[in-house]
């Protein structure tokens, strides 16, 4: 006899589910690193260990995605990848740094490919899902960084959330319901390439700018507080008000960068106002490959860590903040507000035509 299960009419449980596991997650990796593998590594070494882990779990991302989309159950590829990445997280240094960082990296490659796929497949087309997915990632990184101890707790308490089936497995595909917000077009290619621009400038920004007083530990996780708190707004908002939203997250966290750059409490609400236009971003670009959520979000990670890498490569790109940063947000605006409009223009007169070439074929 089987359990009575009530039915599932939302993405909601497993959107909060896969955060928490994001947030034990990010923290078992930034704990290994600076926990476990600092105290038998120089930081020569462990700076290319992290480049090492950066290139599977991000560059491999977009392959696992392809395979990932495809899949009935990417709750299975979940559970894998959290078997992996808590198998790098158990294995010890004197086997192998270099295989405890691979196994890592797989396991985190895995599980951002499935889990983006799983909810974003099932999101219908929702800001605030990617908003809340992403929100937990920048205080599990803090938290594994500046308290490494945790990420002994993080770990088991990952391998329970990944424990339970997904009961939303049954809900519609974003596919099913693309019109209007994303609607067939032969500009999906190009309209995708700007947001992913957009995307690379808006971390770039965020990685260019440096702040006076974040020193110590304590800055981290304010930081993170302040992309947590400014995410999972931000997903909530553009649902409602859309493009006035991003005006007013990207003019004025570039005002506040621009002005106040040695306040604690204004960076932080500049930080807070930026992050408010990554899940908007991610799932604008999402709007336009709806059948392949993963390889989508896989896209958007690979253009934000080389965002995060150019500052680094150009130092004095950013010597001139004022220019750097209206630059970065204006060209991020311009890209993200335009691709909005015209995905909605184009959207309305594809359902404009729906009804008519329905009628068209019922007649013959």
């Amino acid at each position: 006899m089987k359990a009575y299960q009530p039915e599932v009419t939302t993405n909601s449980s497993t959107v909060v589910r896969y955060a928490f596991m994001k947030l034990t997650a990010d923290c078992a990796c930034a704990s290994m690193f600076f926990g476990k593998i600092a105290r038998h590594t120089g930081e020569d070494r462990l700076a290319l260990l992290v480049i090492f882990f950066n290139i599977i779990a991000i560059a491999g991302r977009g392959l696992v995605s392809l395979f990932a989309d495809r899949v009935s159950n990417p709750h299975q590829g979940v559970r894998l990848s959290v078997l992996l990445l808590v198998m790098g997280f158990l294995w010890p240094v004197e086997l192998g740094i270099t295989v405890k960082v691979l196994l890592a990296a797989l396991g985190s490659c895995f599980f951002h490919a499935f889990a983006f796929s799983s909810l974003l497949s099932r999101s219908n087309f929702r800001a605030a899902d990617v908003g809340i997915f992403l929100s937990c990632g920048p205080l599990g990184l803090a938290v594994g960084i500046g308290f490494p101890f945790f990420g002994y707790l993080a770990a088991p308490l990952l391998m329970i959330a990944a424990a339970p089936s997904d009961r939303g497995e049954s809900l519609p595909h974003a596919e099913e319901k693309r019109l209007p917000k994303a609607p067939k077009t032969s500009l999906a290619p190009l309209f995708l390439i700007l947001l992913l621009t957009a995307i690379f400038f808006l971390s770039a920004v965020g990685a260019g700018v440096s702040f006076s007083w974040a020193t110590g530990r304590k800055a981290p996780l304010l930081l993170a507080l302040a992309a947590l708190a400014g995410r999972m707004i931000g997903g909530y908002l553009f649902d409602r008000l859309s493009i006035f939203s991003l005006l007013a997250a990207f003019g004025g966290g570039a005002a506040l960068l621009i002005s106040g750059g040695d306040s604690r409490a204004v960076s932080l609400l500049a930080v807070l106002l930026l992050e408010m236009t990554v899940p908007a971003l991610i799932a604008l670009a999402f709007r336009t490959l709806p059948r392949h959520p993963g390889f989508v979000a896989s896209l958007a990670a690979g253009a934000s860590y080389l965002g995060y890498l150019f500052p680094r490569l150009l130092p004095g790109l950013f010597g001139n903040r004022l220019a750097a940063v209206l630059l970065s947000c204006g060209a991020a605006l311009l890209i993200s507000a335009t691709s909005e409009i015209l995905l909605l223009h184009i959207g309305r007169r594809a359902a404009k035509q729906e009804p008519s070439q329905a009628q068209t074929e019922n007649e013959s």
